[in-house]
């Protein structure tokens, strides 16, 4: 997640309006259910808010992984954000969270999947909450703190009208609470018609996302300094910036 560090006065005076957040900052493990399963060596430095939502979230998140112990590594050290989707291990990730998550407080921990989109369309608001409620299923969990578009390859992807009446409808009966987007791109499986900043540029001026998701390496940093660039023009509107994730192939 991108966003410059918080001086002491504008960090109070935003945390106090903060009722998602961890109840602490500091080393502790924060999603842990009590102090015996703090892990000692090294901990997550920093805490942040996390654009509009209110939660105060760890610099360093997990994505896809495969054995159990590294998100319980993780979430020993302090880490609160993870993130899944609904098509990594044909859904078994979600569950392999599930799983994980008993022995960890829900409420401290901000937990994002994601809905598919480069396999097609959204073609009714009915597919959207029934492909949610599978995901929420899978995850056994009362709500999904970030849910998000996978993958979205065009604008028609961020504007999809289905998508967003679902969402409506969802945040409505409780069950999401705020909502993003991820863009990878070109890559060797893709080679979509507009590029990565064009369409994270269209969820940044749609205004209906509270953070987006991009790809942060080596290749064409000028678009990425640019995707990050025009967060920032956004704070004074809509708060909205960036979460770049750490995926974990160990």
């Amino acid at each position: 997640m991108i966003r410059p560090k918080l001086n002491r006065r504008r960090f109070l005076k935003r945390t106090s309006a903060a009722v998602l957040g961890a109840g602490i900052l500091g080393t502790k493990a924060i999603g842990a259910k009590s102090d015996n399963q703090i892990s000692s060596g090294p901990q997550i430095k920093d805490y942040r808010i996390f654009s509009r939502t209110g939660f105060i979230v760890s610099d360093i998140s997990c994505g896809t992984f495969r054995e159990d112990s590294v998100l319980k590594a993780m979430l020993d050290r302090g880490a609160n954000l993870i993130e899944t989707s609904e098509v990594y291990s044909n859904g078994n990730h979600e569950r392999q969270i599930r799983n994980i998550l008993k022995d960890y407080q829900r409420d401290k921990i901000f937990l994002v999947s994601k809905i598919q989109s480069s396999s097609g369309p959204f073609t009714s608001k009915t597919e959207v909450k029934s492909r949610f409620y599978k995901s929420l299923e899978r995850l056994q969990t009362d709500h999904i703190d970030g849910y998000m578009i996978h993958s979205a390859l065009s604008s028609d992807d961020i504007r999809n009208s289905y998508f967003h009446a679902a969402i409506k409808e969802l945040k409505k009966e409780g069950k999401v609470r705020f909502t993003g987007v991820s863009c990878h791109g070109s890559s060797y499986f893709d080679n979509p018609d507009e590029s990565m900043e064009q369409v994270l540029g269209t969820a940044i001026e749609d205004g209906r996302f509270d953070f987006v998701e991009l790809i942060y390496n080596f290749f064409e940093p000028d678009m990425r300094a640019r995707i990050l660039e025009k967060c920032g023009e956004h704070v004074g509107t809509s708060d909205l910036h960036a979460h770049i994730s750490l995926n974990c192939y160990v």
